[in-house]
């Protein structure tokens, strides 16, 4: 991340939530670096505020910039809330992008959203091959071939 942009997160940490995601929304930046400074503000902020940041976060993460976005999804660590944020973005994706997160959230031990993501993949493909996650990946290279995005 530019150093520019974690300079902006720092600069404006005093103020209220809503007034540093306007900020940095409104920054003349691109949608990844608006991406990363809104991950940057995450682990700082109570519950609430991490809920506002991860709609904001995927509020602007386009495709590109989702790849920041995929550590914080894979952390079990987060409130289930911000989870639920993060899913129901991802689920707005692409298949290219939304099938293969679903696997690694499937196959991530502990995760609060493995089971779901499991069943939506199982949705999906329209087949359950259980642990075996050797058949799934090629389930879904096979099913991703078939419906292109």
């Amino acid at each position: 991340m530019p150093p520019a942009v974690v300079a902006l997160v720092r600069t404006n940490a005093a103020l209220a939530i809503h007034q540093r995601i306007e900020i940095i929304t409104n920054a003349p930046i691109t949608p990844t670096e608006k991406v990363q400074a809104l991950l940057l503000m995450l682990p700082a902020e109570g519950r609430e505020n991490q809920r506002r940041l991860a709609h904001g976060v995927m509020r602007w993460a386009d495709d590109p910039s989702f790849r920041a976005v995929r550590p914080v999804m894979l952390d079990p660590s987060w409130h289930p809330q911000i989870h639920s944020v993060f899913m129901t973005g991802l689920l707005k994706r692409k298949n290219h992008l939304r099938l293969p997160m679903l696997l690694e959230l499937a196959q991530a031990p502990g995760h609060p959203s493995r089971a779901e993501a499991r069943q939506l993949l199982e949705h999906f493909l329209g087949i359950d091959h259980g642990n075996d996650w050797q058949a799934w990946r090629k389930s879904l290279a096979a099913w991703l071939q078939r419906h292109p995005d």
